[in-house]
């Protein structure tokens, strides 16, 4: 990867190279502008990402009254695993929005805040990081790697797999070839799968040649916009894939440390604002997607059998179990959902699973 890519222009990068050396020293006469640049590595088709995050660069300067300013920066594609990390490592960007889907190889503890299968729904896990501790040990685990993460938006309910055959069946994992990033990689190859990495914008292309038969991704609604819905016929609401699409936005730990205390809670009360408006957004048009998948005639709708549920639920646990026992940020992640999950489950109006395993 060019590491040059990612940088707008020479005057972006002095800026920026400026303001950090600025932030945290003397008060100057006359108040310093903070460039900061932001990855934005989605495809030009997932146009709900693009839009969060211009409105996200405009609010932020028109806050800081022109003080702090985000220039939208990226390869328009999805990072091989662990490069957003390396993009801020490297000093080639101070900011990224994306998954933490991305980095589940490099740190494992970071896969579990991007939404799990059959693990916390939308509005369960913008809860467990708001009050349940969830994002102190999300702190803890990207302090490991150099990074301040924040949620930038979460959507429910199931995000749904797409596949060129029906899965009805733990059998029809059995040499399936599937593109499932983050944790779920792991768990349908548990189930005999072969994961294909993949690049966003190559997703569709790779079902339509058949270099995959089935992939889930980011929901209904940016599904569709990638035109997942044009290369698959069929789509699954129950099956291994995130009960829960999670954006992030990922800061270089040193930077967000040498910003001042008023920088930062104005980036964190404008991402909020603009969280707020994405989840509306996702919420609305997921609906009207699914609704539109439904009655699609090329689109076949796939009920899977709860005994299979079962079964594939029973994998996800095994799977997660083990990567949480090699990996002790994981398992401070898991063991606090699993808590936070089983607290929820025995306050609920219709009881829930307390384990990704069930009940």
């Amino acid at each position: 990867m060019d590491r040059r890519a990612f940088i707008k222009s020479t005057a972006v990068a002095a800026g920026v190279a400026a303001a950090s050396s600025s932030v945290s020293g003397a008060p100057a006469a006359h108040k310093s502008v903070v460039e900061l640049r932001m990855v934005v590595p989605w495809p030009s088709e997932a146009v709900a990402v693009h839009a969060f995050a211009r409105r996200l660069a405009t609010r932020v300067e028109r806050a800081s009254d022109s003080q702090l300013r985000l220039h939208l920066v990226g390869t328009g594609d999805e990072p091989p695993n662990g490069s957003c990390l390396d993009i801020l490592a490297n000093g080639d960007a101070e900011l990224y929005l994306g998954s933490e889907l991305w980095h589940a190889a490099t740190a494992p503890a970071l896969g579990f805040f991007a939404g799990l299968p059959f693990g916390l729904e939308a509005g369960e896990f913008a809860t467990w990081l708001a009050s349940g501790g969830g994002q102190v040990i999300w702190d803890e685990a990207g302090d490991a790697v150099g990074l301040k993460p924040m949620l930038a938006g979460v959507a429910g309910p199931a995000v749904g797999t797409w596949s060129a055959d029906p899965i009805t069946s733990v059998d029809a994992y059995k040499g399936l070839r599937t593109h499932a990033p983050g944790h779920t990689a792991e768990i349908v190859a548990a189930l005999g799968a072969t994961h294909v990495a993949l690049s966003a914008s190559d997703v569709v292309p790779a079902m339509a040649d058949g270099r995959i038969r089935a992939t889930s991704y980011a929901g209904p609604y940016l599904d569709m916009q990638l035109g997942l819905n044009r290369s698959a016929t069929y789509h699954h609401m129950s099956a291994l894939h995130p009960s829960s699409f999670v954006l992030s936005v990922g800061v270089r730990r040193k930077l967000w440390a040498d910003l001042t205390a008023n920088q930062r809670v104005l980036i964190e009360a404008c991402l909020a604002a603009e969280r707020d408006t994405f989840n509306a957004e996702l919420a609305t048009n997921g609906a009207l997607a699914r609704r539109a998948i439904s009655t699609q005639p090329a689109i076949a709708t796939v009920e899977i059998p709860p005994a299979s549920l079962s079964e594939m639920r029973q994998a996800t646990s095994d799977v997660l179990h083990a990567i949480a026992d090699r990996d002790l940020a994981a398992r401070k992640a898991y063991d606090s959902q699993l808590g936070f999950r089983a607290m929820m489950a025995d306050h609920a109006s219709e009881p829930k699973p307390t384990d990704w395993v069930g009940v």
